[in-house]
């Protein structure tokens, strides 16, 4: 364990991306009131729809700044439908180590804002039409589904 928590307190005190994106076409904004964490998160998609470039800005503990510096690198080369698969067992990955119960909103933050900026900016995984379910597709959180533009 005191390699991971060694690598959250580096990537705390030395954040990765932890920049604005002034011509990024995804900005959202996410907060744990719990604690008073408060992140802006940045993405800029490529011609191609890949993350060319991420970032973030905001105040944290150590947990949530870690996973913003570690997802915003992760993310790059992905596409939306890809980050919006991506879960609690993503950041756990990421961070090497599961998170405790008490700090899994600490480094859900990140990736949440990202995936809620997403939906916002129209990236949803459509609902299926023929009537039959979309089994192979991971479920999103509701507030995912209520926008209006579909890419």
């Amino acid at each position: 364990m005191n390699l991971y928590r060694d690598l959250i307190i580096d990537l705390y005190k030395n954040s990765l991306n932890k920049r604005q994106i002034k011509n990024a076409e995804i900005k959202a904004s996410g907060a744990n009131v719990t604690c008073g964490d408060h992140l802006r998160i940045y993405l800029k998609l490529n011609k191609k729809g890949l993350a060319e470039d991420a970032s973030f800005e905001g105040d944290g503990c150590a947990i949530s700044i870690a996973s913003a510096s570690l997802l915003t690198e992760e993310v790059k080369g992905k596409t939306p439908a890809q980050v919006l698969k991506w879960g609690p067992k993503k950041i756990n990955k990421l961070l090497g180590t599961e998170l405790s119960p008490t700090r899994v909103k600490c480094g859900l933050l990140a990736l949440e804002t990202l995936q809620k900026g997403l939906c916002d900016n129209g990236y949803v995984k459509e609902k299926s039409t023929s009537g039959m379910p979309n089994s192979h597709l991971t479920p999103l959180p509701k507030w995912c589904y209520n926008s209006t533009k579909i890419r």
